[in-house]
């Protein structure tokens, strides 16, 4: 969903483990179960450790610099 939430047949999830969990019945890593990408099996974690890095290293910055500079 736009704000983040996970909605599985009706049912939202504040959570990639608790979506996860509902599907499987059981104990779920939910950042290593789904999948954003089925031909590279790239999981939902290497995004977010992606864009982690991104951010570390300022790539990830989203400001609009012209608008920031002292």
């Amino acid at each position: 969903m736009s704000d983040g939430r996970i909605d599985v047949d009706g049912k939202i999830f504040d959570s990639p483990s608790g979506a996860g969990h509902y599907i499987r019945q059981k104990t779920t890593n939910g950042w290593v179960f789904w999948l954003v990408d089925q031909s590279t099996k790239k999981t939902l974690g290497q995004v977010r450790e992606e864009y982690r890095d991104e951010v570390a290293s300022g790539d990830g910055d989203t400001r609009d610099d012209e608008n920031n500079s002292s």
